[in-house]
């Protein structure tokens, strides 16, 4: 496995997270629209968001949980390999 990563493309700076203000500025911008749009919606059709957002949530968690675990499972072979 070194050898494939020694030998791959690898640019880590493609790889790197946004700026935190990039995402402080959209995390703002989607609150905001989040609440303009609850503003606009019955006691009926904020129920039924509010169903759509928490599973959205959740399947962010979820998404988040199984990239973590790959990484983690990347990085420990990396070092197995490597300490081998």
């Amino acid at each position: 496995m070194v050898e494939e990563f020694y030998y791959t493309n690898f640019n880590e700076q493609a790889r790197n997270a946004p700026p935190a203000e990039q995402c402080d500025t959209y995390t703002e911008q989607a609150r905001k629209l989040q609440d303009e749009l609850l503003e606009s919606f019955d006691e009926a059709q904020k129920a039924i968001y509010m169903k759509y957002d928490a599973l959205l949530n959740d399947l962010a968690n979820m998404t988040n949980r199984e990239n973590f675990v790959a990484g983690f499972r990347f990085g420990a072979r990396f070092a197995l390999d490597t300490f081998a």
